[in-house]
């Protein structure tokens, strides 16, 4: 029988792009509540220097859809669990990873992991008003998405807060009017 990180693998990798490129080894992770931006700039970095984009909602989904365990919280932990297991041992040939996912909950053990297999990172923050937040939110998913997230909007917020009490990102953006040239410069400097 396969394990669940095989299964999760069948059906991530075909959807990843540039695996065979030949970048140097950068791991882009992201700060940030839901509704930042974090997609809409890791997509643009995936086709601007060719990385390999790991979307954590796909890998969620595929556990979703092949019924790999029962509960949110039980998809939440094989996802990270998941993720580490990449990115301690990557798997292709392209080096640059960008990590489509907050890591407000998850820092601490990440970065720590991301140090222990040496691994060089860029931690990106993008900042959105709760305004502005909502507004996209209400754009993209229904009604119902859309009340399920403002409910929990406070607790992302506080997640937030506490990250960057700990960390010290590379960058900070906007999220409503990123800086695209400054995060550019940054990159090509690290």
């Amino acid at each position: 029988m396969k394990s669940k990180f095989e299964k999760i693998s069948e059906k991530l990798f075909p959807k990843l792009r540039y695996l065979g490129e030949d970048n140097k080894q950068l791991v882009i992770v992201f700060a940030g509540i839901p509704a930042s931006g974090k997609t809409y700039i890791a997509k643009i970095l995936e086709d601007k220097y060719k990385g390999v984009r790991i979307r954590s909602d796909d890998i969620m989904d595929f556990v979703s859809e092949d019924k790999l365990v029962e509960t949110i919280e039980e998809n939440e932990k094989i996802k990270k669990e998941y993720v580490y297991n990449l990115l301690g041992d990557v798997p292709f040939r392209n080096r640059f990873i960008i990590l489509d996912e907050s890591i407000d909950r998850t820092y601490k053990k990440l970065l720590s992991l991301l140090d222990s297999k040496n691994l060089n990172y860029f931690i990106i923050n993008i900042e959105i008003s709760e305004e502005d937040a909502i507004k996209r939110v209400k754009a993209r998913e229904s009604k119902e998405n859309w009340r399920s997230w403002i409910n929990r909007f406070e607790r992302w917020t506080r997640e937030h807060e506490d990250c960057l009490k700990n960390i010290k990102p590379d960058i900070t953006l906007e999220g409503m009017n990123p800086d695209l040239d400054k995060l550019f410069k940054k990159l090509e400097r690290k």
